[in-house]
């Protein structure tokens, strides 16, 4: 899938708004504008019994505000644990799941009203904060007006004290959920005046959203999570879905919170590590998976919601929407692991078990590869891990993830391979030219990414002769770069587009290729610099400055840049299905725009006669240009500008060889 590149809230960016809390429990928050992660909030202070709110707020689009699903709303109980959230398409400010606001699931930049209703199932008098954010980690500012929350109150009663379950009927009044009971007793005043019978348990499903365990026979064997079927690590075994019942509690995915026909597995730890079960290119539909933690093995399939804690939709580098699903485990903990569908997809496959035990410390030959993230600390080799955890002590402390297997890169030459040393520009022109209207890096890319992890992505950027003039000759080449994971190793090319207009890849001649490393940071300016270019355009010719990004295994590597520019950024990726350059415009990001600087002069007085593709010689891919356009008029192999390829070009030609 498509998504921008955005990072979590940054610490800090909360801060106190100026707003409102009436009598009645209507808070407002006002009108404003925030920057990327930054949110405002209210508290109010309050000793009547919430039970739900309606939200309800004006967007306005523009520049840094590309949709309202970008805007998130949430809130924090008395003792600040998030309840709900509203929004937040890029980011969970609140680390729960919740609604988009209501318009199709790939947001809306249209202005307007936006609403929802959303029941509190977690109350407590005291102080409640309200908080709105701007979920998009680079944008330069979106627009709200008018916040307004609806609190909806009630009597607590019999729902203050209860400690019984709100999913199961019993003989006293209320249930445990507080604001769910509320709702119900509302509805109907018999649940907290004299039992919660059956009514009220199906009442509370619904008006609640509560979880109730049901798994109907006739599905496979592993159909239910009480019949999970027993696996080890090196399990692999075949599955089919087809006939299996929808089981699993909603949860983790934002726009398909359901897990379709599932079937069950279940392993116990033999010790601390990580399990990964993996549908990786081995089913024939679009898979899904989730992990839960059942402690000795006893557990309600009622509390599985309460249990969840790991998932996965897109395995990375994985073909057809299949997963990898990695859980953290503990020795001696039992562990089920739930395999369905997408959005009421099923079939059949395979599914197999992978444990690793946690490594006792650097060097372990139970650690992973220095060079690649693993989902446990430190790694095998111990001088690299030594010296990368005295850089980051989170490596051997925690994970050692696209960060860690960066700086080994960096820091273990040649364990890891040599890396591209950053260049610099020791010759930058008299007269450079810049994609964007300004040199702002505020902006991370865009990518065809699975679970955070980026495929192979290749951008574009085309420079005109209304721009370079009728000859320019440049060294160096500055771009964007935002990489959250470890080192990758690029390529950028120079190339010419005899055509004009949207580049194809089948029409670009290549003048120039430079190698470049592509290191963790963010938002960074990286240089490539080599031998000259002389760029001669001759009619609707085009430059066409071309970066590929091979896929990535430890983290988020696209282009970076910012929201002004008289042009078009491109990309390519096949992952996503886009086989030749298509504008970022027509697949939905309009304001995005990667910064690539040509760094060079006016005119090309180092020009070489008979380097038609101006890589500094005349040899052979010369010739086979000029043989190619045998008896035409083609202006770059035209060397004596007689309208006419002929043997007198080739004579030209042979005579300035230089091999």
């Amino acid at each position: 899938m498509l998504r921008k590149s955005v990072m979590a809230l940054a610490t800090g960016a909360s801060v106190a708004l100026a707003g409102t809390a009436s009598a009645d429990f209507t808070v407002n928050l006002g009108s404003g504008t925030l920057a990327g992660n930054q949110s405002r909030f209210v508290e109010v202070t309050q000793d009547a019994f919430m039970v739900g709110f309606e939200i309800t707020f004006d967007f306005v689009p523009g520049a840094g505000a590309e949709w309202a699903s970008d805007m998130a709303f949430w809130i924090n109980d008395p003792a600040g644990n998030p309840s709900v959230q509203i929004g937040g398409f890029n980011v969970l400010f609140a680390d729960v799941e919740g609604p988009l606001w209501p318009f199709d699931g790939a947001g809306s930049a249209a202005a307007g009203t936006y609403t929802a209703n959303v029941s509190l199932i977690h109350n407590g008098n005291g102080t409640w904060r309200f908080s709105i954010g701007n979920g998009w980690s680079a944008s330069t500012g979106a627009q709200y007006n008018n916040v307004v929350v609806n609190v909806i109150t009630g009597d607590a009663g019999a729902c203050a004290d209860s400690t019984e379950s709100c999913t199961t009927p019993h003989a006293t009044p209320g249930c445990n959920l507080a604001g769910c009971c509320v709702q119900v007793c509302d509805f109907e005043p018999f649940c907290c005046a004299v039992e919660w019978d059956q009514f009220c348990v199906d009442a509370a499903v619904k008006l609640c959203g509560l979880y109730v365990y049901n798994c109907p026979s006739g599905g496979p064997a592993n159909d239910c999570p009480t019949a999970a079927t027993v696996v080890s690590d090196g399990s692999s075994l075949s599955f089919n879905t087809a006939t299996a019942n929808t089981t699993a509690p909603a949860g983790c995915e934002t726009y398909d919170p359901v897990l379709s026909n599932d079937v069950w597995y279940k392993f116990t730890a033999p010790a601390n590590g990580i399990l990964v079960a993996s549908t990786c290119d081995t089913a024939n539909f679009d898979s899904k998976m989730r992990g839960y933690n059942i402690g000795d093995g006893t557990f309600d399939p009622n509390t599985l919601p309460d249990l969840l804690v790991s998932c996965n939709d897109d395995g990375a580098g994985c073909t057809g929407f299949t997963s990898i699903l990695t859980t953290p485990v503990e020795a001696g903990v039992v562990y089920l692991v739930a395999l369905g569908g997408y959005d009421g997809e099923f079939g059949n496959g395979t599914v197999a078990f992978e444990f690793t035990p946690e490594a006792a410390g650097c060097g372990d030959p139970a650690a992973g590869d220095c060079c690649e993230a693993q989902p446990l600390p430190f790694c095998s080799d111990a001088a690299c891990c030594e010296e990368v955890c005295t850089l980051d002590p989170f490596c051997c402390e925690s994970t050692w993830d696209g960060v860690c297997a960066g700086l080994a890169f960096e820091n273990c030459s040649p364990l890891c391979g040599t890396p591209i040393p950053p260049q610099t520009c020791a010759a930058p022109g008299a007269n450079p030219l810049a994609s964007n209207n300004n040199d702002s890096l505020a902006t991370g890319g865009i990518a065809c990414a699975a679970a955070g992890i980026t495929t192979a992505n290749t951008y574009a950027r085309v420079f005109t002769a209304s721009q370079l003039g009728a000859a320019y000759s440049f060294k160096c080449v500055n771009f964007g770069l935002d990489n959250s994971g470890g080192y990758l190793e690029g390529l950028v090319k120079v190339c010419l587009d005899p055509n004009g207009g949207a580049p194809n890849v089948a029409d670009l001649q290549v003048l120039r290729e430079y190698p470049v490393g592509l290191y963790n940071g963010d938002n960074e300016l990286v240089t490539v610099t080599g031998d000259s270019v002389c760029a001669e355009l001759v009619g609707n010719q085009t430059i066409v400055v071309v970066l590929e990004i091979p896929a990535s295994s430890t983290g988020f590597a696209t282009f970076a840049g910012g929201t002004s520019s008289s042009s078009e950024t491109y990309l390519l990726s096949d992952a996503c299905g886009i086989s030749d350059f298509e504008t970022l415009t027509s697949i939905g990001f309009p304001n995005i725009h990667w910064y690539v600087q040509l760094s060079g002069n006016i005119g090309c007085q180092d020009a070489i006669l008979g380097d038609l593709n101006k890589d500094g010689v005349v040899n052979g891919a010369d010739l086979s240009i000029l043989l190619a356009a045998g008896g035409t008029a083609d202006p770059v192999a035209d060397l004596n500008d007689d309208g006419i390829v002929n043997g007198t070009d080739l004579a030209i030609l042979l005579g300035a060889w230089t091999g």
